[in-house]
Protein backbone atom coordinates (compact mmCIF):
# COMPACT_ATOMS: atom_id res chain seq x y z
CA UNK A 1 0.00 0.00 0.00
CA UNK A 2 1.15 3.12 -0.66
CA UNK A 3 2.08 5.61 1.68
CA UNK A 4 0.63 9.56 1.27
CA UNK A 5 3.04 12.45 0.69
CA UNK A 6 1.74 14.53 3.38
CA UNK A 7 2.67 11.43 5.97
CA UNK A 8 6.23 11.27 4.23
CA UNK A 9 6.85 14.60 5.02
CA UNK A 10 5.92 14.35 8.52
CA UNK A 11 8.30 11.07 8.69
CA UNK A 12 11.36 12.53 6.62
CA UNK A 13 13.69 15.44 7.21
CA UNK A 14 13.54 17.94 4.89
CA UNK A 15 16.27 17.36 2.70
CA UNK A 16 15.33 13.69 2.98
CA UNK A 17 11.44 14.69 1.63
CA UNK A 18 13.42 16.35 -1.11
CA UNK A 19 15.01 13.51 -2.40
CA UNK A 20 11.88 11.17 -1.96
CA UNK A 21 10.09 14.22 -3.99
CA UNK A 22 11.52 13.93 -6.70
CA UNK A 23 10.02 10.05 -7.11
CA UNK A 24 6.76 10.81 -7.39
CA UNK A 25 4.69 11.50 -10.49
CA UNK A 26 5.14 14.17 -12.49
CA UNK A 27 8.68 14.92 -11.14
CA UNK A 28 10.02 11.78 -11.73
CA UNK A 29 9.52 12.00 -15.65
CA UNK A 30 12.14 15.01 -15.52
CA UNK A 31 15.15 12.88 -14.85
CA UNK A 32 17.17 11.18 -17.39
CA UNK A 33 19.00 8.04 -17.13
CA UNK A 34 22.22 9.54 -15.44
CA UNK A 35 20.04 11.06 -12.65
CA UNK A 36 17.76 8.40 -12.27
CA UNK A 37 21.11 5.74 -11.60
CA UNK A 38 22.23 8.24 -8.40
CA UNK A 39 19.04 8.56 -6.99
CA UNK A 40 18.70 4.66 -6.99
CA UNK A 41 21.73 4.82 -4.84
CA UNK A 42 21.13 7.00 -2.82
CA UNK A 43 18.00 5.96 -2.02
CA UNK A 44 19.32 2.04 -1.05
CA UNK A 45 21.79 3.80 1.15
CA UNK A 46 19.21 6.09 3.25
CA UNK A 47 16.45 2.81 2.68
CA UNK A 48 19.34 0.45 4.32
CA UNK A 49 20.40 2.84 7.15
CA UNK A 50 16.63 3.15 8.10
CA UNK A 51 16.41 -0.23 8.07
CA UNK A 52 19.53 -1.07 10.26
CA UNK A 53 17.73 1.07 12.87
CA UNK A 54 14.59 -0.22 12.38
CA UNK A 55 15.91 -3.76 13.67
CA UNK A 56 18.08 -2.43 16.22
CA UNK A 57 14.98 -0.27 17.46
CA UNK A 58 13.03 -4.41 17.26
CA UNK A 59 16.12 -5.73 19.06
CA UNK A 60 16.58 -3.47 22.10
CA UNK A 61 12.57 -3.69 22.76
CA UNK A 62 12.85 -7.67 22.92
CA UNK A 63 15.68 -7.26 25.18
CA UNK A 64 18.47 -9.10 22.88
CA UNK A 65 20.59 -5.18 22.46
CA UNK A 66 21.48 -3.11 23.79
CA UNK A 67 20.60 0.48 22.82
CA UNK A 68 22.61 2.72 20.87
CA UNK A 69 23.59 6.15 21.68
CA UNK A 70 21.86 8.07 24.12
CA UNK A 71 18.16 7.62 22.86
CA UNK A 72 16.53 6.55 20.09
CA UNK A 73 13.49 9.39 18.71
CA UNK A 74 9.96 7.74 18.32
CA UNK A 75 8.64 4.48 18.39
CA UNK A 76 9.52 1.05 16.66
CA UNK A 77 6.99 2.14 14.60
CA UNK A 78 8.70 5.49 13.03
CA UNK A 79 11.78 3.97 11.36
CA UNK A 80 9.53 0.80 9.91
CA UNK A 81 7.44 3.35 8.57
CA UNK A 82 10.35 5.57 7.01
CA UNK A 83 12.02 2.39 5.91
CA UNK A 84 8.88 2.08 4.09
CA UNK A 85 8.51 5.56 2.86
CA UNK A 86 12.45 4.88 1.21
CA UNK A 87 11.65 1.08 -0.36
CA UNK A 88 8.14 2.68 -1.81
CA UNK A 89 10.52 5.47 -3.62
CA UNK A 90 13.45 3.01 -4.32
CA UNK A 91 10.37 0.68 -6.18
CA UNK A 92 9.16 3.90 -8.18
CA UNK A 93 12.98 5.13 -9.01
CA UNK A 94 13.37 1.19 -10.44
CA UNK A 95 10.04 0.65 -12.55
CA UNK A 96 10.90 4.25 -13.94
CA UNK A 97 14.24 2.80 -14.81
CA UNK A 98 12.76 -0.03 -16.44
CA UNK A 99 10.32 2.17 -18.62
CA UNK A 100 13.47 4.46 -19.75
CA UNK A 101 15.79 1.34 -20.95
CA UNK A 102 12.89 -0.31 -22.61
CA UNK A 103 11.84 3.05 -24.25
CA UNK A 104 15.69 3.65 -25.27
CA UNK A 105 16.30 0.19 -26.53
CA UNK A 106 13.11 0.43 -28.98
CA UNK A 107 13.38 2.20 -32.23
CA UNK A 108 11.75 5.33 -33.54
CA UNK A 109 9.67 3.71 -35.66
CA UNK A 110 8.20 1.31 -32.90
CA UNK A 111 7.96 4.45 -30.66
CA UNK A 112 5.67 6.24 -33.22
CA UNK A 113 3.61 3.31 -33.99
CA UNK A 114 3.10 2.41 -30.14
CA UNK A 115 1.75 6.23 -30.06
CA UNK A 116 -0.86 5.55 -33.46
CA UNK A 117 -1.85 2.78 -31.82
CA UNK A 118 -2.70 4.41 -28.45
CA UNK A 119 -4.33 7.12 -30.82
CA UNK A 120 -1.91 9.56 -29.82
CA UNK A 121 -0.44 12.36 -32.19
CA UNK A 122 3.50 12.50 -33.20
CA UNK A 123 5.14 15.19 -30.80
CA UNK A 124 6.69 16.56 -34.30
CA UNK A 125 5.78 16.02 -37.34
CA UNK A 126 9.24 16.34 -38.89
CA UNK A 127 9.70 12.55 -36.93
CA UNK A 128 6.96 10.33 -39.05
CA UNK A 129 8.58 8.50 -41.36
CA UNK A 130 7.92 9.24 -44.79
CA UNK A 131 7.69 6.47 -48.20
CA UNK A 132 10.82 6.72 -50.11
CA UNK A 133 8.90 8.10 -53.43
CA UNK A 134 7.61 11.44 -51.99
CA UNK A 135 9.39 14.40 -50.79
CA UNK A 136 9.26 15.07 -47.19
CA UNK A 137 7.42 18.96 -46.82
CA UNK A 138 5.94 18.88 -43.60
CA UNK A 139 9.14 19.55 -41.76
CA UNK A 140 10.01 23.27 -41.26
CA UNK A 141 13.57 22.91 -42.87
CA UNK A 142 11.54 22.59 -46.40
CA UNK A 143 11.44 20.23 -48.97
CA UNK A 144 14.14 17.68 -48.78
CA UNK A 145 14.10 14.78 -51.15
CA UNK A 146 13.71 11.13 -48.88
CA UNK A 147 16.51 8.32 -49.66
Amino acid sequence: MSIPSKIERSQLSHEEFETIRVTHHPAIYNLDGDALRALKLRLREQRDKARALARQKQREIRGKAEPRGKGFPGTVEQPLKRKQIFAGALKRVNNEIDRYTSWRRTSPTSRLRARRSRGIAPQNSCAIPRPLTRLVTACSRGPVPAG
